[in-house]
């Protein structure tokens, strides 16, 4: 699976507006008050919680050192790349945090 829209706002996001504008347009570019952004910028977005939940192994051994978040809410089925998962403590910052792995929070998610 590609995908293809990336956005970000400082402000956050209205998540019922983006569905509402991803549905008249056919995608999330131009969506207001948001900026659209690389891959690679969006592996790097300083963040609370990254929840990868929609396609496998997005969390690869060439972005997990990028990645800025407190906590990683596994929601897909293995978005974290077995590379990845083997990388050493000083090589990414998802081994300083906190990874809720899939098996745990896909029935949360569910709810």
């Amino acid at each position: 699976m590609c995908i293809r829209d990336r956005i970000h706002s400082e402000a956050g996001i209205d998540v019922d507006a983006a569905r509402a504008h991803r549905e008249q347009a056919g995608s999330l570019r131009g969506f207001p008050g948001a900026d659209a952004m690389s891959a690679e910028a969006f592996w790097r977005v300083r963040c609370d919680f990254l929840i990868p939940a929609a396609v496998e192994n997005q969390i690869t051994e060439a972005n997990a050192g990028a990645i800025r978040t407190k906590v990683v809410v596994e929601g897909a089925n293995g978005p974290t790349t077995p590379a990845a998962d083997l990388l050493p403590a000083s090589y990414t910052h998802l081994r300083t945090h906190e990874t809720v792995l899939d098996l745990v929070c896909r029935p949360l998610l569910e709810k």
